[in-house]
């Protein structure tokens, strides 16, 4: 892709960046016999990539992304389902790359996958990796910027304009804090701890481990959807949490979003006409004129999330004759995180 250079590159030596969640529920001094139970820690996957990284500049064709990711509460094995890769946050219809599964030779945390990177981006953009606990159902992902292609240089500047090293580590994790640090392959692993909490406590969530409840009143398996502006609406909430509705939004694509779906907005829960739990939200649909999966996700504030998936027909059917288009199937697919 590239004339003669190699289309295999592994950068040995980066600099490892590791997203260390860690729970903080311990209450500052109080009264004798005030003083409530110590709760447990809420642990969080743990994502660490070694290559690329932050800053670098990342050539066109294959490339070895590598790192190490595990959940500190698996009894075995990583923890960890799936560690999946985007140039471009996941959520904005980032690029999808490939997905790998934690687990080389002796090393059960260690990841590493080639995935083959466009050659026409040429600019700066962010490399995303996500990685889901096969044991909450909670996620860490990690974000910072890379420049993908070749890097210009400026006439008369002695070295291009150096790309930012910001690196951004969220979770899914209710109640705690993301961390990123730099460490080498050798450095001991972080294990959650207890910290202080201010004296002021204010007054504890009912927290659920419940996968949300999703629905949808439009658009309905099998569906036409016009191309322009589109009402999309539905319900979501998580049964046994406090306070209601439990679900922060609700993400809209075309195509499934882990397969680099096309992110259409959000409905936020409790913004809707239908009552506490009803959410809707104005999106714009492309004149596709065909078939295509309709994905919605609802994001639980336990860090848990549902899914539901069905085919659709977007913008207007392409028909040279007078004869009924054929239907669309009304498959729906529901799935979620909840550990069984």
């Amino acid at each position: 892709m590239r004339g003669t250079q190699p289309r295999l590159r592994h950068l040995v030596g980066a600099a490892t960046l590791t997203g260390s969640l860690f729970a903080a529920l311990m209450f500052a001094s109080l009264p004798a016999g005030a003083q409530p139970a110590p709760a447990t820690a809420v642990s969080c996957p743990v994502l660490s990539v070694a290559n690329p990284a932050p800053g670098g500049v990342v050539g066109a064709g294959d490339y070895v992304v590598s790192g190490a990711a595990w959940d500190p509460a698996a009894s075995s094995g990583s923890g960890i389902s799936a560690v999946s890769l985007f140039i471009g946050p996941r959520d904005l219809g980032g690029l999808f790359l490939g997905s790998a599964v934690p687990g080389q030779g002796d090393n059960p945390r260690a990841f590493s996958v080639t995935v083959d990177l466009p050659d026409n981006i040429d600019a700066q953009t962010t490399f995303n990796a996500y990685a889901l606990s096969s044991v909450s159902g909670r996620e860490t992902s990690v974000s910072f910027p890379v420049f993908v292609g070749v890097q210009p240089r400026r006439i008369g500047d002695a070295t291009p304009t150096p790309v930012p090293t910001d690196v951004s580590v969220t979770t899914t994790c209710p109640r705690v804090n993301a961390i990123a640090t730099a460490v080498s392959p050798s450095a001991p692993v972080a294990t959650a701890t207890s910290v202080a909490a201010p004296a002021s406590v204010p007054a504890p969530q009912t927290f659920s481990t419940n996968c949300p409840v999703l629905t949808l009143g439009n658009p309905q398996p099998g569906d036409r959807l016009t191309a322009g502006d589109v009402v999309i609406s539905g319900g979501a909430f998580l049964a046994g949490g406090s306070p209601a509705p439990g679900v922060t939004r609700v993400d809209l694509f075309l195509g499934a979003r882990d397969a680099g779906g096309t992110f259409l907005g959000t409905g936020i829960p409790g913004q809707g006409s239908a009552g506490p739990t009803s959410w809707s939200a104005t999106v714009t649909i492309p004149d596709l004129g065909r078939g295509q999966d309709f994905a919605a996700y609802a994001i639980g504030t336990n860090g848990q999330q549902t899914s539901i998936v069905f085919p659709v027909f977007v913008g207007a059917p392409n028909r040279t004759t007078g004869a009924t288009p054929t239907p669309v199937p009304q498959t729906v697919t529901i799935s979620n995180t909840c550990s069984h």
